[in-house]
């Protein structure tokens, strides 16, 4: 299993909203193949910044297969409105 995981940042004043897209987001997802979970972490040091988690089970059902999806333009309309700055990177667990 490969976790992406994205450090992004969002106007303190929208939220709500993000997160609400979120959820939206995250059941589109749910269906795209390969992914086997996802998740929404807020900071509670810096007002605006969340950890998002996305688990593929292999990197090209990320980098390859999610992209030239139809689910994937849904994710980013839903999405990108709310992100000012996005940390991206994939990740495989090494220890417990």
């Amino acid at each position: 299993m490969i976790q992406e995981l994205n450090i992004v940042h969002v106007d303190p004043k929208g939220l709500t909203e993000f997160e609400n897209a979120f959820a939206k987001a995250r059941e589109l997802l749910l269906h795209c193949p390969g992914c086997l979970g996802a998740g929404l972490l807020r900071s509670i040091e810096v007002a605006g910044k969340y950890l998002v988690r996305v688990d593929w089970a292999e990197l090209s059902d990320h980098v390859d297969r999610y992209p030239a999806s139809a689910i994937a333009p849904q994710v980013r309309a839903l999405l990108a409105p709310h992100i000012k700055a996005i940390d991206p990177g994939h990740f495989q667990q090494v220890a417990p």
